[in-house]
Parts: structure tokens; sequence; C-alpha cells
């Protein structure tokens, strides 16, 4: 699979715009449920040219009161040619939101707009606080891209609005700069001020943002380390990536991350004007550290260790939610006890058939659940937080010709249930995750002309509702409660080279329902252009 050919394209003259005019890129979502708008903040303007190491750094200074809800607005234009860049925003050293560029056509203007609702961090934009934004970029002779990029805030008052954590630690590397660490280089864990930890808290979560690059951009691809071979595109590592928290030695979270693909990932001819699945937005993991905070307490010297099976280079960092009854009170110490945690079936099998000089097929399957269960002192007297992750992951990779062809049919499935507190109550959420993935990869050549064909089909599909807490891991479905749904699938397909010029098109559909909104929406794009665009707002 020539992966490493897909890295090194960047639109030749051959392959540059296929139209004079401005490209308006977009990320297929659903529009933000939004309440009274009480006032409006520009957060910062700048430019990214030679930005490698040097992000924007500044100052949040709060402007606006009598809000629950906040949004964000990012706003980009580019001209000329570049690659796709990966960035991030932190707000006092939290991260907030994980993205990516979108690659420039050469046109003389690429402007793409994501808003994203950032209520859950509320708690972070009542005070003053610093605010760094990176894209990191380069510009020389042939790559003339500068990108330049505001950000808005919208600060609204909505009703019905859920509680967001009273208190939000960063687990970054600082709050002037990058608060991501690079894994497996700067694996290392942070070690939490136990005095962080309020004595009434009820609910802890710790929020994970994690995005692979390098030779594990493609990591759904990968192959087994027997099998290795980067000169021709093929690394190593294998496709079971599995997002892992620690507290101290205690395993308290695991979680396949969904697949992204960046802009300029698989043939960049796709992801005009649509970008891929969540490229604008790349989705975090939570997991529920409830039952696990009494080790801190008890112990100050263990902290939070997040880590992934990585090939090459991850950015990886968190946040620690917590959420308190009445004031957060820090004059003693949280008081809980971890009653169990447990991992079932730690090992993913993996099978290969064949050699790489003629067919090879590699099945991968895991079957994985993790439970655990811990006490905490409420008003109401110990209670027991829990949840049950269980993960159900397989990969079927096919490679010929020497991996010039590469067909894949990959399937995440991950059910969660938990119960924890909320209005004052405890009760059961549940979350089911399905990423199925299938790509079929084909890279032909003749004397020095080449051609790489590009066949995907991608879905991400997360359902979650509340139930009223009947037991560990028990529910009734009659009593769902808020349910959200969200289904979306991109089905593209094109091909680029220097045999013929290269076109590529794509479908998609999402369609996403909540209490609050029922929302519609099928696209379809050809040779750089919408072609089809109907929305309803059921």
């Amino acid at each position: 699979m020539r992966s490493d050919l897909v890295k090194s394209f960047a639109w030749t003259e051959q392959e540059t715009s296929l139209t004079s005019e401005t490209i308006e890129s977009f990320q297929v979502s659903h529009p933000i449920d939004l309440g009274v708008l009480q006032c409006s903040q520009n957060l910062l303007a700048t430019q990214f040219a030679n930005s490698y190491g040097a992000p924007f750094v500044g100052e949040y200074a709060p402007s606006c009161t009598g809000f629950n809800q906040v949004v964000l607005t990012f706003e980009a234009t580019v001209t000329g040619r570049q690659f796709d860049r990966v960035g991030g925003l932190w707000l006092g050293g939290s991260e907030i939101w994980r993205y990516t560029s979108q690659e420039p056509s050469g046109s003389p203007i690429t402007r793409w707009q994501y808003s994203k609702d950032v209520s859950g961090y509320l708690e972070l934009f009542k005070t003053k606080q610093p605010v760094v934004l990176s894209l990191d970029n380069v510009v020389n002779d042939v790559y003339t891209g500068v990108f330049n990029v505001t950000v808005k805030l919208d600060f609204y008052q909505k009703q019905d609005q859920e509680q967001p954590a009273n208190v939000i630690v960063p687990l970054s590397s600082g709050s002037q700069s990058y608060g991501w660490f690079s894994l497996p280089q700067g694996n290392s864990p942070y070690y939490l001020n136990v005095s962080k930890i309020p004595a009434n808290t009820i609910k802890a979560e710790v929020e994970v943002f994690v995005s692979g690059h390098g030779n594990d951009e493609f990591w759904y691809g990968n192959v087994p380390d027997a099998l290795a071979t980067p000169d021709a595109g093929l690394y190593g590592g294998g496709t079971v990536k599995e997002v892992q928290l620690f507290v101290g030695d205690t395993l308290a979270g695991i979680e396949p991350p969904p697949p992204t693909i960046y802009t300029g990932g698989m043939n960049p001819l796709l992801w005009r004007p649509v970008v891929a699945i969540n490229a604008f937005d790349v989705p975090t993991i939570t997991f529920d550290v409830t039952p696990y905070l009494s080790l801190l307490v008890k112990n100050p010297k263990i902290g939070f260790n997040i880590s992934v099976a990585a090939n090459s280079y991850w950015f990886v960092d968190g946040n620690l939610k917590i959420w308190t009854e009445g004031t957060p009170d820090y004059t003693s110490a949280f008081q809980g006890e971890l009653l169990f945690s447990k991992i079932y079936n730690p090992l993913p099998k993996e099978t290969t058939q064949g050699q790489l000089n003629t067919s090879v097929n590699v099945f991968t399957q895991s079957t994985r659940s993790h439970a655990a269960a811990g006490t905490i002192k409420t008003k109401q007297g110990i209670k027991v937080a829990s949840f049950v992750r269980n993960v159900k992951f397989s990969n079927h990779l096919f490679l010929n010709d020497s991996g010039n062809t590469a067909i894949w049919n990959q399937k995440t499935d991950i059910d969660y249930v938990n119960v924890g507190f909320s209005a004052g109550k405890l009760t059961t959420k549940r979350v089911q995750s399905q990423y199925p993935f299938a790509a079929t990869l084909k890279y032909t050549s003749d004397g020095d002309k080449y051609q790489y064909d590009t066949d995907l089909d991608q879905q991400y599909n997360v359902k979650s509702a509340f139930f009223d807490y009947q037991g560990m891991a028990s529910f009734d479905l009659k009593n769902k409660k808020h349910e959200t749904v969200l289904k979306t699938r991109q089905q593209s397909s094109g091909f680029f080279g220097t045999i013929q010029k290269g076109v590529a098109g794509l479908n998609q559909t999402y369609a996403f329902s909540s209490p609050a909104q029922c929302y519609q929406r099928n696209v379809r794009a050809n040779a750089g252009a919408v072609t089809f665009d109907q929305e309803n707002k059921c």
C-alpha cells in the first residue's frame, strides 16, 4: 500500500484546481441547538506560515455574563499549495478542540468554517485564561499556502442545558504552548495535585484527545511487524490501536479510536469540497474515573497516564472533569473506595496467511471487556459508581502485488454502560458506537508514470440514552430517556496520478436525532464540486 505516495502528494500542476473560484470546504454535521444569544467575542486572529514550534499564544478575558452555552466558530482561508495540517485549541492548558486543516486545491482561495459547541468547558470561560492555537505549517517555494485564521465565541443562555463539570483540570504538558504529549517519545504520567479533587465530588471523567500521525496516520492498514516494508509504504505495528488510561499502574479505561481521514489522506481529490467524516473535529474518548479517585487521594505519588500502542507518533492529552454537589469543597479529601477493576480477554488474535510477494491475508480480532466499580460519599449516603465497556474489533487486510493492492474491511463495536450521579440521583447511561470501514487501494505504474485508485466506505454511528437506575449494567428499554442518535456514511471513489488527470467523487448520508432536534442530509460531490445537496429538518 503506497501510503508514502499519498503523504507526499500535494497538488502538482497537473492535479491543481478544477475551478478558478473560491472553494468553500465543509464537514457535514447537524446544526447546533442554540439558546438566546447574550453576546459575542473575537478570541483571536492570526496567520500560520512557518509555524512549526510556534503556536499562537494569547489571552482570553471574559466580556459576557449570564451565559450557559458557548459556541466557537473557526474560519480559515489559504491560497496556493499546501499539505493538510493538524491543530489544537487550548484554554487554560485544557484542550477543547482537535482539528485538521483543509488541504488547499491550488485555487486562488480555499475557505472553510466550522462551529463547535464547547459548553462542556463552561467553567473555563468564566475567568481569564491563556489561549493557545496550533497549526504547524511550512512555507517555501513549492508549498506556498499560508493559513489565515480567526476564532470567534458566541455566548448563549439556553433552557434545559445539561450541567457541565464544576472543575476542569488539564492533563497536558502546559498552558503556554502545545498541550499535547507526543507518544511514544513523550509518554510521561501526569501527576495530579490531589487537593484539586473536591471532597464533594460525585462524578469524574477523563476526556482524551488523540490522533495518529506519521506512519500511524493510516493505522487501519498497517501490517504485522513481520511484513513491514517501509520503503514500499507498508508500516508495521498492526491494526489494533487501543487508547488506554491508567491511574498509577491500574488500568482505568480502554477504547479504540475511530478512524479519521485527514484532508490529504488516501486521495486528496476525494475531499473537495466535502471533507472526510470528523476531519474538522476529531472525536474525543471519555472514560469515567469516579471509581478510581480514591487511588489518587490515598497515594499522591501516582498519576494519570495515557498510552497508545504506537508504531509512529500520536498527539495525546486530556482533561479531568469533576462534578460536585453544591459548591466545590476543598477542605477535606474525597472519600471513596475502589471495589474492583477487571479486564477480560486481554490479548488480540492475529493470523497471517500467504506471502507478501504473491498475496497475503491478515486477520485480526479482539474482544475485550473492562468493568469497574467504586464508592462515593454523597449527601444521600454512600453510593456505587460503575461501568462496563465491551469492545469488539476485527480487521481483514488483503495485500497483493507486494502491497500495491490493499483491501481491508474493519469493524469496531463498542457498548458502554455507566452508572453515575446525574441531577441528584443514580442514572444509567448507555453509549453504543460502531465504526465500519472498508477500502480498496490500488497502485499501478507504467515506466515512470503511475496511477493510484481508491474506493472507500466509512461509517460513524453513535447512539446514547439514559435510563432510570436498576442496578449495575442493567436497564429497561421501556424506561429510555433522552436518546441521541447519529448515523453517517461516506462512500467515495477516485484516482490520481500521471497516467491521466485525477478525479474523484463521494456520496454522504447523515442523520441526527435528539429530544431537541431532528436533522437529515444527503450530499454528493464530483470533480471538486457539490452536485446534490438535500437536507431535511424533520
